[in-house]
């Protein structure tokens, strides 16, 4: 195993990580059977980004269920958890 570490200026970690992987990914860069994994800040920030989705997959669903019970429809508790969820993307069906 050999740790290498690096330092990020000027840049956001995403489009670093991007770019590490490209390279370390060209046919060739490595010796066959060679592998390695990251860590550090990313694997942190992934680790993050988990937690983050599973806590809003619960919420949704909770929302859901409050609204299936309240409006005992579940046509019109789909509606209005997708209107909730397209507003705050601000996503737009008509223009994308």
């Amino acid at each position: 195993m050999v740790a290498v570490t690096g330092r990020i200026e000027g840049r956001d970690l995403g489009s670093t990580v991007a770019d590490v992987r490209k390279r370390l990914d060209q046919p060739g860069f490595l010796k066959p059977g060679v592998s390695y994994t990251l860590g550090g800040l990313y694997q942190q920030q992934q680790i993050a980004f988990a937690g983050l989705a599973k806590v809003f997959l619960a919420a949704a669903a909770a929302e859901f269920l409050l609204l299936l019970v309240l409006y005992e429809s579940f046509l019109l508790a789909a509606a209005i958890l997708a209107t909730s969820i397209l507003s705050v993307t601000a996503f737009s069906p008509r223009y994308g």
